[in-house]
Parts: structure tokens; C-alpha cells; sequence
């Protein structure tokens, strides 16, 4: 369980049509998609609630405007300070 009471997914390892390298997944809670490629992770919401953004993110790049959480069917593309 994680700390919001969904079930966390288990680790998996994503490949990109556009790239031979495959990036490893996060687990995370139900309808989140978080991935890491090198320094940058990737953090997509895909519920209809908002969410906490993740402990010590800086974001160089988002979907939408983003303040203290990201957005329902929002991405975010951030590195940890």
C-alpha cells in the first residue's frame, strides 16, 4: 500500500517505440505512471484528482501550470534538488 491507501504497482521496465532503450518504471499508486531516464523523471497523472508533487521536484517542463500538486491528466517532466 503506499501512503494514500491504493495499492502500489509493481516495478516494471517500459520500451519506447522511438527508442532501443528501455526505461525502468516506479511503483506507484494506481493511475500514475512514473518513470526516471537518467536525471529526469516523468510523472503522468492520469486520474481525475489532483496529486502531491514529489519531495524535492524542480520542474523544467509541464503539461499544464502546475503549483504544489499536478493536475488531474497532467504531466510533469522534473529532476530531484
Amino acid at each position: 500500500m503506499t501512503s494514500c491507501g491504493t495499492p502500489a504497482a509493481s516495478a516494471t521496465t517500459a520500451r519506447s517505440p522511438w527508442s532501443t532503450a528501455s526505461a525502468p518504471t516506479t511503483p506507484s499508486p494506481r493511475g500514475l505512471l512514473h518513470f526516471a531516464n537518467g536525471p529526469v523523471e516523468v510523472l503522468v497523472n492520469l486520474t481525475t484528482e489532483p496529486v502531491p508533487l514529489p519531495s524535492g521536484a524542480r520542474m523544467p517542463a509541464a503539461s499544464t501550470a502546475v503549483s504544489d500538486q499536478l493536475p488531474a491528466e497532467a504531466a510533469i517532466w522534473f529532476v530531484r534538488e
